[in-house]
């Protein structure tokens, strides 16, 4: 047990990034790094910004040694982003140190909306959705960290996006030349731990070699960490929910879901009512929406107020059914205002009477037969994950064609 570590608190995040700052100008940096507390980023010269959450998560997580270390680190990966601000010229120069980087997809999202919101500028970073829940893009890599591989980089190069990802897989190939731990028979994890992990699951070579049952199952709960099972073991997959458990307790967590390799193809997995990690499934992958919409709704709200809007941006709540244990997403939808709504199982509706002031709740209804009935009611946008515009809830005739039940009854769905 670290004794230390249960002693002496981690630092607040103001002294964390102190302390980043101080460590930078230890180990060499030249030049002016401002520390922006309502960001909680540190500015390095004119165009880059060095996030701190996620390495401050990791402080917070670590022993009383490690903290030193993550401080460290992070501060000379700052350092080699400043020392080398440009990337090479020619694509021949660069090609060495490209690797596929495998990210959640809402972490694109998040980027968009916190870019727009603080007036900075939007990098153009080619990527392809992979599985629906994952992006491939492609960084450089360097001594300390990595740097995202923008369009103008490739541009400039004069390669395309699928070219570049070619000679990429083949670099991080080279890389791959040692066996996954096997945790028990048919499920195995990654060994490297070289914050390219997850971004193995584009080397289909390496997965088709690991003797599974069924089609290969894998899932990237980390960027150290992939997991490999078949979709006909039961056990493999039970004790892979397992140890996305503990994952989930750590800093930098991605995702859940598991994911089919279907000929060349990676599919969100599926399981049938009644398998032993069904349940599980379904209640992790809600907790992942749930995390992605909470942080895109505070990042929505920043923005419309930024450019004063009035824009309501509905939470997606979670319930979980006393008896069953089921859990049930919803989410509200009040006549006449402009709301961006998540997608749920179940919408909840409310209007306000004339001359009134407090709204009244109508009643809830399957979001399924509310849309078959009244779609043309729902705008979709383009963010992940989904939202759809609303604005005047259904005719009652169409509500009650949807279903609408009186809340009474909405424990039992």
């Amino acid at each position: 047990m670290d004794i230390l570590k249960k002693l002496i608190p981690p630092a607040n995040k103001d002294r964390f990034a102190a302390m980043v700052v101080k460590r930078m100008k230890q180990v060499g940096y030249p030049g002016e790094a401002n520390y922006d507390k309502s960001a909680f980023k540190i500015d390095i010269g004119a165009s880059h910004h060095l996030y701190l959450e996620n390495a401050y998560a990791e402080y917070r997580y670590a022993s009383f040694k490690g903290r030193r270390e993550i401080v460290d680190r992070f501060a000379r990966f700052a350092n080699s982003v400043s020392a080398q601000p440009q990337e090479p010229t020619s694509f021949a120069e660069a090609k060495s140190n490209l690797m596929p980087k495998v990210r959640e997809r809402f972490y694109h999202e998040a980027l968009r909306l916190r870019t727009q919101a603080e007036d900075g500028k939007w990098l153009d970073v080619p990527m392809r959705v992979m599985a629906e829940l994952l992006t491939l893009e492609m960084v450089y890599d360097l001594p300390d960290g990595m740097r995202t591989t923008d369009n103008d980089s490739l541009s400039k190069w004069g390669v395309s996006f699928d070219d570049a990802m070619k000679v990429a897989r083949e670099n991080l190939w080279a890389k791959s030349n040692r066996n996954f731990i096997e945790v028990q028979s048919g499920l195995y994890l990654s060994p490297w731990r070289d914050n390219y992990d997850a971004c193995r699951l584009v080397l289909h070579d390496l997965i088709w070699q690991l003797k599974v049952k069924g089609d290969h199952v894998a899932c990237v709960p980390h960027r150290d960490i992939l997991l490999v099972s078949g979709a006909d073991d039961e056990q493999g997959l039970v004790k892979m929910f397992e140890l996305i458990d503990e994952v989930r307790k750590q800093p930098r967590f991605m995702a859940s879901h598991p994911f089919r390799l279907q000929g060349s193809q990676w599919m969100p997995l599926m399981l049938p009512a009644g398998h032993p990690a069904e349940g599980v499934m379904r209640e992790n992958h809600i907790r992942d929406l749930a995390r992605d919409y909470a942080e895109q709704k505070q990042l929505l709200d920043a923005l419309h107020q930024k450019k004063n809007q009035d824009v309501f941006v509905a939470s997606l709540l979670i319930y979980q059914h006393t008896e069953t244990r089921a859990i049930t997403t919803r989410a509200s939808w009040l006549d006449g205002t402009d709301t961006l709504l998540p997608k749920a199982d179940q919408i909840i509706f409310a209007q306000t009477p004339d001359g009134q002031e407090k709204a009244q709740v109508l009643g809830w209804a399957p979001w399924e037969r509310v849309m078959s009935v009244a779609g043309d009611a729902f705008t979709s946008t383009e963010m992940f994950p989904p939202r759809f515009r609303v604005k005047k809830i259904p005719t009652m005739e169409q509500l009650r064609s949807a279903g609408l039940a009186p809340m009474s009854t909405i424990g039992e769905a």
